[in-house]
Order: structure tokens, then sequence, then C-alpha cells
């Protein structure tokens, strides 16, 4: 999986996984996080420079389905 960096307080990384639709997180505290159901389109706005990755998290991946895929 290809992870960028974030510059965000509330995640360090994000990966997309374009055939499964998944928006990959890894917080900072090391947790990765999956959101499924989510176009190139929702990962192309989620990667616009400036936008903060902390409430786009919030106000739209965390209303699609998501689960915890690795702990701390």
């Amino acid at each position: 999986m290809n992870w960028i960096p974030l510059a965000s307080s509330v995640a360090q990384a994000a990966a997309y996984d374009p055939m499964a639709q998944t928006i990959f997180i890894r917080r900072w505290q090391g947790e990765v996080w999956a959101f499924e159901q989510c176009g190139p389109e929702i990962w192309s706005a989620f990667m616009v420079e400036g936008i903060s990755k902390g409430e786009y998290i919030s106000h739209v991946l965390e209303r699609r389905p998501y689960r915890q895929v690795r702990t701390v």
C-alpha cells in the first residue's frame, strides 16, 4: 500500500485502494482505520491541500462504513 504523509494533527498518513474503494487512515497513535464505499471523488476531495483532514474525517468519512484494521 502506498502511504501518503499528511500535514494533520489527527492523521499521520493515508492510502487508497481503488479496487475496494477504501480509504485507509493511519493515526499518530499507530491505529489504522478503513473507510469503505469511498469512490475516487471522495479520495480526491480528502487529499486537497489545505482542507482540515480531521474535519473531513468526522464530517464525510465517518458517515460511511468504517472499521479499525490495526490497533497499537
